[in-house]
């Protein structure tokens, strides 16, 4: 529950303009919580990144998921990786850190088709569309290819099949490529 709520409020306020609301960075050490409960760790460590994130300091926000990543292991949680991971690669499509983001679009489609994961098939429309931005070549063509690799990033990227990622950016990938 805690996961869902720190994601839906980052969500919520991204969407209505209300990022005044998220206030205050989450410190672990000064909230109760179960130190063995990681699932809650690793939410509250992203909701600080997006915190970050959406009060446009982006390089902490890259050092907070980046940090995420050393700290814990993904091995068996693919869908936060993959969320992690697209937090990040956003994040370095916003800094222009044309590099990193095309290894991180690199790693992340080898690692999707080489666990055969059919069910986050739609995340390749998300990275063919940030791979096409990164390579900043602006046309009319390339502006239809983008809305339609979003469009069908959305259609796919829903929470009926538990598969939704990148909830939590959808307001600011809206704004980016839907215009």
């Amino acid at each position: 529950l805690v996961s869902k709520f720190l994601r839906t409020k980052i969500k919520f306020c991204a969407e209505f303009g209300k990022m005044n609301m998220v206030s205050e960075i989450l410190d672990t050490d000064k909230i109760l919580i179960d130190p063995n409960d990681i699932h809650t760790r690793i939410s509250i460590k992203v909701y600080n990144a997006l915190f970050y994130f959406y009060h446009k300091k982006y390089k902490i926000a890259i050092d907070c998921l980046s940090e995420l990543q050393n700290e814990f292991v993904f091995k068996d949680y693919f869908h936060e990786f993959l969320n992690i991971k697209i937090t990040l690669l956003y994040s370095y499509l916003i800094v222009g850190d044309v590099e990193k983001g095309q290894a991180c679009i690199k790693m992340l489609t080898r690692r999707i088709k080489m666990e055969g994961r059919e069910e986050y098939n739609h995340v390749i429309y998300l990275l063919k569309l940030v791979d096409l931005d990164l390579n900043k070549e602006p046309s009319s063509k390339n502006h239809i290819k983008k809305r339609d690799l979003f469009t069908l990033f959305l259609a796919n990227n829903n929470s009926e099949n538990n598969f939704e990622v990148a909830s939590h950016l959808i307001p600011d990938l809206k704004n980016r490529f839907y215009i």
